[in-house]
C-alpha cells in the first residue's frame, strides 16, 4: 500500500486512536500529540487548509483524504495540536457541525 492508498487505514494504524463516544466515525489520537503536524500524523506531506469555525475555539485545519475521510486537526494558539482522525460519514458530519465546507 502506497502512502495515499488507503489513508484513513493508514494513519489507524499508524498512531494509537480512540474511538470518539457517540461519534461513529471519528478518533482521537492518544495520547494527544501536540508537537504532531497534521503531516506527521499523516506520513507525508498533505493538502490541508486552516478555517475558523464559530463553535470551536481553536483554528481548525482540515487534511482531506483523496477516497473519503480525513483528519480534522485543531491548532491551538500555544502550538499544540490535537488531532482526529474520520471516516467519510465522521468527517462530514463534523465538518457540518463546524459549519466548514473542505473545498
Amino acid at each position: 500500500m502506497n502512502a495515499r492508498g488507503d489513508e484513513f487505514a493508514a494513519a489507524l494504524a499508524r498512531w494509537p486512536w480512540r474511538a470518539i463516544r457517540d461519534c461513529p466515525g471519528r478518533y482521537a489520537l492518544t495520547p494527544a500529540d501536540a508537537d504532531s503536524t497534521p503531516e506527521r500524523i499523516l506520513g507525508y506531506r498533505a493538502r490541508s487548509s486552516e478555517h475558523r469555525s464559530a463553535v470551536a475555539r481553536d483554528r481548525v485545519v482540515l487534511t482531506p483524504f483523496a477516497a473519503a475521510g480525513g483528519l480534522i486537526s485543531y491548532r491551538r494558539d500555544d502550538g499544540g495540536w490535537l488531532h482526529t482522525l474520520n471516516d467519510a460519514d465522521g468527517w462530514a458530519r463534523k465538518l457540518a457541525q463546524l459549519g466548514l465546507d473542505a473545498a
